[in-house]
């Protein structure tokens, strides 16, 4: 069946296959980032016991869906630019959304693989479950916008091969300063409502508030944030991402 959704699912699996290529032949990534998760899980215990670790499960969890899309895709098909990958699809099937479908699919296995086994482990030991499946659905819903936001950055840059100078930099500000890994109710109450524009923070704010962890904001408020972000990336990427030649 030619040009159905069987052609569609193969044309994604295959963009999937070549870009988790790095992830299968590098497999030392994968436990520098296990690395990372410990330590800042030993930090936050540190900071509040069992209650820190919440935070952990919370953080990680809503976000690894836009670091995910901003960094590792982003980058991805910035160098898939600088590289002259991307030209190759350009006579073939692989439209752009089956080519963004595959390369998030792709990296996604990272986060499979490196992520997520540890802290749905974590929050089965210190009884988050509810935390840890709030979590995992508010992360699964911030992907589109990471991976929107991380793909129009690569379409803009004139030298996409600094895309990493450049994703880098958003990914750990937008998850490191806003309260993702720490409480909201901790900042003055003027600046709990300029941290709940920010997409992590609104995301790992619905996470804690479903998850009976924290409760700054009607749930509601941190839903239209992420939402009205999603509507802003996707028509910023409907602008930038040109399927043709540079």
């Amino acid at each position: 069946m030619r040009g159905g959704l069987p052609s569609t699912l193969l044309c994604v699996l295959g963009v999937a296959r070549l870009s988790a290529t790095w992830i299968i032949r590098q497999k030392a990534w994968i436990f520098q980032s296990l690395f990372l998760t410990v330590s800042l899980g030993i930090i936050l215990w540190a900071w509040g016991g069992a209650r820190g670790i919440g935070y952990l499960i919370a953080g990680m969890l809503s976000t690894m869906g836009f670091s995910m899309g901003v960094n590792m895709v982003g980058q991805e098909v910035g160098y898939s630019r600088v590289l002259k990958t991307l030209d190759l699809f350009l006579a073939s099937p692989v439209t752009p959304r089956v080519y963004i479908a595959g390369v998030t699919l792709g990296q996604l296995l990272f986060v499979v693989i490196a992520e997520l086994p540890i802290l749905i482990l974590l929050g089965l030991a210190f009884g988050y479950l509810d935390l840890t499946v709030y979590s995992l659905l508010t992360g699964l819903a911030l992907i589109p916008f990471g991976v929107l936001l991380g793909t129009s950055i690569a379409f803009y840059l004139k030298k996409p091969g600094n895309i990493s100078a450049v994703t880098n930099p958003i990914a750990a500000i937008l998850t490191l300063l806003p309260p993702v890994f720490y409480p909201t109710t901790i900042l003055p109450e003027p600046l709990r409502y300029i941290a709940l524009l920010i997409p992590t923070s609104a995301a790992a704010s619905l996470a804690r508030t479903l998850g009976g962890l924290e409760a700054a904001y009607h749930p509601l408020a941190p839903l239209m944030v992420l939402v009205a972000w999603t509507i802003a990336a996707f028509i910023a990427a409907n602008r930038l991402v040109k399927w043709s030649l540079d």
